[in-house]
C-alpha cells in the first residue's frame, strides 16, 4: 500500500477541493443561463459529486493533521 507524506496529502486534498468547485459550477451554472429546460438529474448528480469531493477533501485533511 502506498503511503503519502503530509505535503502529498495536502496537494491531494486541494485537488479534490478544486474538483468539487468545478462540479458545483458545472451543475449550478446552467440554472443562470437562458436555456429552455434544465435537466434535474444532471443538477442532482453535480451536487452529489460536489459533496463527495468536499467530504473526501476534508477526510484527507483530517488524516493529514493526525500525523
Amino acid at each position: 500500500m502506498i503511503k503519502f507524506n503530509k505535503d502529498q496529502l495536502r496537494q491531494l486534498a486541494e485537488f479534490s477541493s478544486n474538483l468539487s468547485i468545478l462540479f458545483f459550477g458545472s451543475s449550478i451554472g446552467p440554472i443562470f443561463y437562458p436555456i429552455e429546460k434544465i435537466d434535474p438529474f444532471m443538477v442532482v448528480l453535480g451536487v452529489a459529486l460536489t459533496m463527495g469531493c468536499l467530504i473526501e477533501s476534508m477526510l484527507l485533511l483530517k488524516g493529514n493533521k493526525k500525523e
